[in-house]
């Protein structure tokens, strides 16, 4: 499944932590010329389909340091919506080959982890997804846009996570119940994950249901979630690596 990054921090360092921007990423012109292009015979597609898909602006992830304790950092840079899609699209074995490994951007986003009062993890099943992989599981996860909200601390990546809990659940958030878990690092996307205990047994799972987002939301068993069987888009399947450790603490 690729290599993996975990990154925890205490407490201390959430309340601490520095977010250094440091602008947009500069890529050759070749890449720049082929990424457009690539991007306007996708974006057509994408709207052929039906599917409505906007060129904005993601964070991408830059660094961390990790050595001062006491005010720790993590760098981000500003990336296109398109370079996201250029990459997944053409691999990124194609864009280190042709322009370098230093081209290959690492992407943000969050992600949730829902779990029920009696320990079963709440997943969706895709219904829109612009790599088609519609119906397969997922936690409820979102880009961060740097045109939605400027990222200065950890309390602004907790504002991303309810925001995406609340448009793509039926959920009031409960900011009590919302807990950063760790950073997430692997292949090219960089994800806050974060876990939600919701206030409900696993028997009430339809409160979650929320038409035009998910096909629906499941409470499966670790054992469930951890079957070779049972298959999902990325962040579902590198999640099988830490949910065990999330159920014992």
């Amino acid at each position: 499944m690729g290599k993996q990054m975990i990154i925890k921090l205490t407490d201390k360092e959430q309340k601490n932590l520095e977010i250094v921007h440091i602008g947009n990423r500069i890529f050759p012109k070749e890449y720049i010329k082929e990424r457009d292009e690539y991007w306007d015979k996708a974006s057509s597609d994408f709207s052929s389909k039906g599917k409505k898909v906007w060129n904005g602006k993601l964070y991408s992830f830059e660094g961390i340091n990790e050595y001062d304790m006491d005010t720790p950092k993590i760098y981000l840079g500003e990336i296109m919506y398109s370079d996201r899609i250029f990459k997944n699209g053409k691999g990124i074995e194609y864009i280190e080959k042709k322009y370098s490994k230093e081209n290959i951007s690492i992407h943000c986003g969050v992600s949730i982890v829902m779990i029920t009062t009696d320990n079963k993890f709440v997943v969706g099943k895709k219904k829109h997804d612009l790599k088609n992989r519609i119906g397969m599981y997922s936690h409820i996860s979102g880009n961060l846009n740097v045109d939605e909200l400027e990222v200065n601390n950890m309390k602004d990546i907790y504002k991303f996570a309810k925001k995406e809990l609340e448009e793509e659940s039926a959920l009031k958030v409960d900011n009590t119940l919302l807990k950063f878990n760790h950073i997430n690092i692997f292949n090219t996307y960089c994800s806050f994950d974060f876990i939600y205990k919701v206030p409900f047994d696993s028997t009430k799972v339809g409160l979650v249901n929320k038409d035009d987002e998910m096909l629906v939301y499941e409470a499966l068993t670790l054992d469930e979630i951890l079957d070779s069987k049972c298959k999902g888009i990325s962040d579902f399947m590198f999640s099988k690596r830490y949910l065990k450790k999330i159920i014992a603490s």
